[in-house]
């Protein structure tokens, strides 16, 4: 067997000891580079190898995203109180 040639989804599964309904779901993933050939897939031998060894990235899993940077502003004295900057105001007691 030529070693370029590219493998069908059975002689993957043979190959891998895995049923061939893996290899497809593998390759659905994202997790098994392959090409579309007609109705079925086609895996080079080498993408084959680095995927047995786990080298191979999550090709359609969503990146993770960062939390949002929350922007400082600056705000008035007080104004990080629950009910406003005037709550504060009318809660100090008078000077009389």
């Amino acid at each position: 067997m030529d070693s370029q040639r590219p493998l069908t989804v059975a002689e993957v599964a043979r190959l891998a000891w895995l049923s061939p309904d893996v290899v497809r779901r593998q390759i659905g993933l994202g997790r098994l580079p392959a090409r579309r050939c007609g109705r079925d897939w086609r895996v080079h031998p080498k993408h084959l190898a680095a995927w047995q060894r786990g080298l191979c990235v999550l090709r359609r899993q969503p990146a993770a995203r960062p939390a949002p940077v929350e922007q400082e502003t600056e705000q008035p004295a007080g104004s990080d109180h629950p009910k406003g900057p005037a709550a504060i105001e009318r809660s100090k007691p008078s000077a009389d």
